[in-house]
């Protein structure tokens, strides 16, 4: 009866763990198709963007599918005269139709569509919701700022990404709440500035489409105070 009653135990525990086993493999799949699912709606965004450049031949303006989203990286040169942070007129219907195209994407309204809502549902159960930002940078060269405006090129950089961040929130209608704002000045080269090419290169803007799953954490009211 003892070896009877272990074996007993033994098949018990066998089953509990394969029916958790069967919970993982359950989630890991949920969780899979999810991501594949927003990358699908990340690459119809940068598709229409990449079709919308190649389309109006437009140099300066670079396209990039990344990891958690899209990149857009615009040459300070086609946006900006040298040391300021006044958009150019010849680069701001170029601005509001990227804009738009990011704004008439999926991923801006998902909200808002009902067919998305079981999705939506589904993730807020998980305790997880889909965050949608647009964050653009601003970034200069090495070379010492001389101008009167701003007193560095941290200032001029942080400016210039403002000034994007404002010309599209005001021309596409997309929620401010979804832009920041960030300048880097000649902190984060993307090549060394050791020669005129190189600056050219690393005087830019650039301006992100992040889609990410983020935990909700409910506030306490230590936080609300």
């Amino acid at each position: 009866m003892k070896n009877v009653w272990t074996l007993t135990y033994a098949d018990m525990v066998t089953l509990l763990l394969t029916f958790f086993v069967m919970i993982f493999i359950y989630m890991k799949e949920a969780e899979n198709s999810i991501d594949q699912w927003l990358n699908q709606l990340l690459d119809q965004t940068y598709s229409e963007l990449t079709t919308y450049v190649q389309k109006n031949h437009i140099d300066g303006l670079h396209i990039e599918r990344v990891t958690k989203g899209i990149r857009i990286v615009l040459s300070s040169g086609v946006l900006f005269d040298p040391g300021y942070a006044d958009l150019k007129t010849d680069i701001l219907p170029i601005l509001k139709e990227v804009g738009g195209v990011i704004n008439n994407s999926t991923l801006i309204h998902i909200d808002e569509m009902p067919e998305y809502a079981a999705v939506l549902e589904n993730l807020r159960q998980q305790n997880k919701d889909l965050k949608v930002d647009i964050r653009v940078e601003g970034h200069t060269d090495s070379d010492p700022y001389i101008g009167r405006e701003y007193d560095s090129n941290w200032e001029l950089s942080a400016a210039r990404a403002l000034a994007v961040v404002k010309y599209m929130a005001k021309t596409t209608g997309i929620p401010e709440s979804k832009f920041s704002a960030l300048g880097y000045g000649e902190y984060r080269p993307i090549v060394p500035n050791d020669s005129e090419e190189n600056k050219r290169k690393n005087r830019r803007v650039e301006i992100y489409l992040d889609a990410n799953f983020v935990s909700e954490v409910p506030l306490s009211s230590a936080d609300i105070n």
